[in-house]
């Protein structure tokens, strides 16, 4: 059991943002990228050492902190990437980063939901700016978007099918973040859209073959909660 109380945890958590954002303000990446993995660390061993059930609240800003230096640090993976000069000019940079900055978008952006703070605004506009740079070199753009059939979906907060149980997916209970796991998928065609549920699939000019074909990609496997992995 720690001693990590969800108050403690908070002003912790409010002090390591201040720091960071003074960081990596001043282009520190190594230290704000080090900075963020203690937040991580902590609420990692909150999540693992408070039982469900125990201390909801804590669990659950447990979470929600981790997601958000989750989303920070990559940030700073993302301006690493942009700090190159040419990087704009080289295709294996432009699809890391158009992947990286989807992945810290939407852990600051679900995190802010639940913290309200300037630094979160300052990084939103850094990446609102990247994404208008991608427009304005690349256009909306085209991505691929398969369409899946699963027998079952299963709830992860529950473990029962997730079509009759009560939880809502996106939501919080008790530290755990509420998806749908399907069973049996069964993969059924790839469309070409203009508005996809995943913008990391991004069909790039580049990708397209001699022979018509597109090399890329259809799925990933990103999570918000992926720091808990191997836990």
């Amino acid at each position: 059991m720690t001693d990590m109380t969800d108050k403690k945890l908070e002003k912790s958590a409010f002090f390591a943002l201040k720091n960071w954002y003074s960081l990596a303000d001043s282009r520190k990446k190594k230290q704000a990228r080090d900075q963020a993995q203690l937040v991580i660390n902590m609420c990692k061993n909150v999540l693992k050492s408070v039982r469900r059930g125990v201390d909801a609240e804590n669990r659950e800003k447990a979470l929600c902190f981790g997601i958000l230096f989750r989303g920070l640090q990559d940030f700073v993976d993302l301006t690493e990437i942009t700090d190159a000069p040419d990087w704009i000019t080289k295709h294996a940079l432009i699809e890391k980063a158009w992947t990286k900055m989807w992945d810290c978008k939407e852990r600051v952006e679900y995190a802010s939901y639940f913290c309200h703070e300037r630094t979160i605004d300052w990084v939103l506009s850094r990446i609102e700016f990247l994404e208008n740079l991608f427009l304005t070199t690349f256009g909306p753009g085209l991505y691929s978007s398969p369409e899946i059939i699963a027998k079952q979906e299963i709830c992860n907060v529950c473990k029962k099918d997730f079509r009759s149980c009560d939880h809502i997916a996106g939501r919080i209970y008790d530290g755990v973040r509420c998806v749908a796991k399907p069973k049996d998928i069964q993969l059924r065609r790839v469309s070409i859209v203009q508005n996809p549920e995943n913008p990391r699939c991004r069909i790039w000019p580049w990708q397209l073959r001699e022979d018509n074909t597109i090399e890329t990609c259809i799925m990933t496997a990103f999570r918000m909660d992926d720091f808990m992995d191997g836990s």
